[in-house]
């Protein structure tokens, strides 16, 4: 019964059945307490009627009060209505009555309050086993202690049916709150039904089942508004699995070949004696592979900080100049080993705020991913410019560039810009992903435009030292950046 009772749809149906009962219940009240006071109101009137008529057909000598000269108070109206209606003097002494008049002694009280009050007072008295309405009206006996004129009606049908009355009200109060209680269970369990089939299918949810979707043709309420999150809810987290399981796959697989690869080579090694030099150049081999995997396991590892919100900025005072110039002669080497040029140019020199260790990052992978690109005579660049707002370091080559198709997926962790490309030469498609969080993380971003051959990634990084230096060279700005 207790368990019953917790239901939401159980009290939600006690609340509203108990506000109605309520609600009905004054109103009930109310129309008995009308009903009551328009009926004695009308017998008030009648006896009020029959009271007027009677005063004006009394007689007053030597200050004694009767009725037209000594006749006995008639025990009906003219109309032939029934007059209950008894004289008293100022001591309440019997002067004359007529018809079923109560007692003197029952009606002495009220007398008295209509003589010390001079106006005529109304109030229901019980004579015996009878109830009865009284109207007590003062009569002038000629500055003598004035005489009352009382008058009377039986009052038991009328509260034999306002007894009725009110068992009627309350039996339609009952039966409308069984009414009310039992529409309101009934439309609070429809209201909460697809309550129940959001709690079901989450009960019921497992990885297996994220393509699972309520379906439910709810209007635009709070319920639908419901029901459309949890829809959203599912299909984020069906997006967040998926991606997770594509993750793992893609890092297994990257993972695999120089694992094979390693394991290949320390096998042909080992099964039989070799030369210092076979040995050596085994072990360049299996080198190479280590540093692959050193590689993507560093970038990884990186990457699941940001995810999991640990990946925090060091922020400091850094020279954006002095660090493009710095990593630029880093990579001269290696382009020099390609036959390729790679130049900078510096357009604004200043400060920001940054994290130098993973600005240095975004560079070499921008860098790198530009060297593999360009081909042998090619030219890789770097400009550093700067706006009102922003720093922005932009890296360009006139390798073929990017594919339309490849785009949209480019900063995507395992993603390649040039599926021709092998793993020797490609890399294992986390460096862009890579960049874009450390950019981000940054408070910038990172897009890929249209060069003029090859292509041209674009960081911009908010810029911070206020030193006014944005209106500087503003030709040589233009220059540059048409030359791309």
């Amino acid at each position: 019964m207790r368990s019953f009772l917790r239901r939401t749809r159980v009290r939600l149906a006690l609340t509203v059945s108990a506000v109605f009962l309520g609600v009905a219940a004054l109103a009930a009240i109310g129309v008995w307490v009308v009903f009551s006071r328009l009926e004695y109101n009308g017998i008030d009137a009648s006896l009020s009627a029959q009271a007027q008529a009677l005063v004006a057909q009394l007689d007053e000598a030597n200050g004694q009060v009767s009725f037209q000269g000594g006749s006995p108070l008639p025990a009906e109206t003219p109309e032939g209505i029934a007059i209950d209606a008894i004289l008293l003097d100022g001591s309440n002494h019997v002067l004359d009555r007529s018809g079923t008049a109560p007692r003197p002694e029952v009606i002495a009280p009220l007398s008295s309050e209509a003589r010390s009050r001079h106006s005529a007072v109304s109030a229901t008295v019980s004579d015996g086993a009878h109830d009865v309405r009284v109207l007590a009206t003062p009569v002038d006996a000629g500055g003598g202690p004035a005489a009352v004129l009382v008058v009377t009606r039986p009052v038991s049908e009328l509260r034999a049916t306002l007894f009725k009355l009110g068992l009627l009200l309350v039996a339609i109060v009952t039966m409308l709150t069984a009414v009310v209680a039992a529409l309101a269970y009934r439309l609070t369990g429809r209201a909460m039904r697809p309550v129940k089939a959001i709690a079901a299918a989450a009960r019921e949810l497992s990885e297996h089942d994220l393509h699972r979707r309520l379906g439910l043709d709810l209007p635009a309420d709070e319920l639908g508004e419901l029901a459309a999150t949890f829809d959203g809810m599912l299909a984020r987290l069906e997006a967040a699995f998926a991606t997770l399981q594509q993750f793992t796959a893609d890092a297994a697989h990257e993972l695999r070949a120089p694992l094979a690869l390693l394991r290949a080579e320390l096998e042909v090694s080992l099964s039989k004696a070799r030369t210092t030099e076979e040995y050596q150049a085994s072990q360049h081999v299996a080198l190479a592979e280590v540093e692959r995997l050193s590689d993507i396991a560093d970038q990884l590892l990186t990457l699941a900080r940001a995810d999991a919100g640990a990946l925090v900025p060091n922020l400091q005072p850094v020279d954006l100049s002095d660090l493009v110039d710095e990593t630029v002669e880093r990579w001269q080497p290696l382009a020099a080993m390609h036959s390729i040029r790679l130049e900078s140019k510096v357009l604004d020199e200043g400060v920001t705020r940054a994290d130098p260790q993973l600005l240095r990052r975004v560079l070499d992978n921008l860098i790198d991913n530009a060297v593999r690109h360009t081909p042998s005579g090619g030219t890789v660049g770097v400009i550093l410019i700067r706006d009102t707002l922003h720093w922005t370091i932009t890296v360009w080559d006139t390798g073929p560039g990017v594919p339309e198709a490849e785009r949209p997926s480019l900063f995507e962790r395992f993603t390649r810009g040039d599926p021709a490309r092998g793993r020797q030469t490609g890399g294992a498609g986390l460096g862009l992903a890579l960049c874009r969080v450390i950019v981000e993380l940054h408070g910038g971003s990172i897009t890929l435009d249209d060069g003029a051959s090859g292509a041209l990634f674009r960081v911009r990084l908010p810029a911070f030292d206020g030193d006014g230096t944005s209106d500087a060279r503003e030709g040589a700005r233009a220059g540059a950046l048409t030359s791309r």
